[in-house]
């Protein structure tokens, strides 16, 4: 198993079935995206969708990126102070 198995493993388990639904979701979510984007995009594919596309994408990154700190501190049952 790996170092990040591991790290979660205490949290979600380490049999086969919990590994394989992690898996599942995982992959689900990747080829749902590529679906719908791939959908957006074929019709009259331009710049601008593309752009639209990288846009939406940066701003859900950083929107995970900014919750990260907070649902580990929830996690480990720390106080938030939210500045």
């Amino acid at each position: 198993m790996s170092m990040r198995g591991r790290l979660i493993a205490p949290y979600f388990g380490s049999s086969v079935y919990i590994w394989r639904s992690i898996i599942f979701v995982f992959m689900f979510g990747l080829s749902m995206g590529y679906l719908l984007g791939g959908l957006y995009f074929t019709h009259e594919p331009t710049l601008q969708k593309l752009c639209k596309i990288w846009r939406i994408r940066a701003a859900s990154v950083i929107f995970q990126t900014s919750l990260q700190a907070e649902v580990y501190y929830v996690q480990k049952g720390a106080k938030i102070d939210f500045v």
